[in-house]
């Protein structure tokens, strides 16, 4: 049996629209290429979990609408659990507008709509047994913390990334949850957000004191930074051709 994994969070639609610039203000830029398909921070770790290989629990939220039917169909395709996804029918689903022009720059527009809208409450029944790791992504924190003590309850590890909008509110906003967190993931743009530091070694060391066990930061093509359980080191990118390496300290 492979790893068993719950990702908690946002289901959202992604739209993505491609064009070849940006448009000025008051003007018009021809759209080349218009998608429409699942997204949200949860969704895409459930789907990639599947894929890889594991088995995947997927919670979250979505609307009785034109969106919420699409997203459920996906995953449906994907052969995701849907067993903890709640339908709302009083709400609607969340999406994400991404605009990329020629050069592969983006420009995103979102509504969290009923993916924000998961309660404390509304996860109180979920049942956690036999899940290794339980990964908590872009969730009001109220909810999150509900989600985590379920996790550790279960003796499961907890995994967390806040996402952009969590991350401005900063550190005493996370707090709850940082304390109920064993790994956290940032990227390193929200690590200097939280941090003030440039770099992912320093970034790691001051955030250490606030989780359980370890910190990874994504750094996009780079591959990522770790420091876990007293061992830091790298991992490339998937198009990377640097060696993998890692010390222990």
């Amino acid at each position: 049996m492979g790893t068993k994994i719950l990702a908690a969070g946002h289901i959202l639609v992604d739209i993505k629209v491609r064009v070849r610039d940006f448009s000025e203000k008051d003007g018009l830029s021809p759209i080349r290429e218009v998608r429409y398909g699942v997204g949200g921070s949860a969704a895409n770790v459930a789907i990639g979990v599947k894929r890889l290989g594991g088995e995947e629990g997927l919670l979250g939220k979505v609307g009785m609408d034109a969106f919420g039917r699409m997203a459920i169909d996906e995953l449906m395709k994907e052969g995701v659990s849907l067993e903890w996804v709640r339908i709302d029918p009083r709400s609607e689903t969340g999406f994400t507008i991404v605009i990329i022009n020629k050069d592969g720059d983006l420009a995103m527009y979102g509504a969290k709509g009923a993916s924000e809208e998961l309660t404390p409450e509304e996860v109180s029944s979920v049942k956690l047994d036999g899940y290794q790791f339980v990964h908590i992504a872009s969730l009001r924190v109220d909810t999150s913390v509900a989600i985590a003590r379920l996790a550790r309850a279960a003796g499961a590890t907890v995994t967390f990334d806040p996402g952009r909008e969590l991350i401005k509110r900063g550190l005493k906003h996370l707090s709850p949850m940082l304390q109920l967190t064993d790994i956290l993931l940032l990227n390193m743009r929200e690590a200097g957000l939280l941090t003030g530091c440039d770099a992912p070694e320093k970034a790691a060391e001051s955030l250490l004191k606030h989780v359980n066990r370890g910190i990874i930061i994504k750094l996009g093509g780079e591959g990522v930074y770790y420091k876990i359980d007293g061992e830091e080191g790298g991992s490339p990118g998937i198009q990377s051709q640097g060696r993998r390496h890692h010390r222990r300290r």
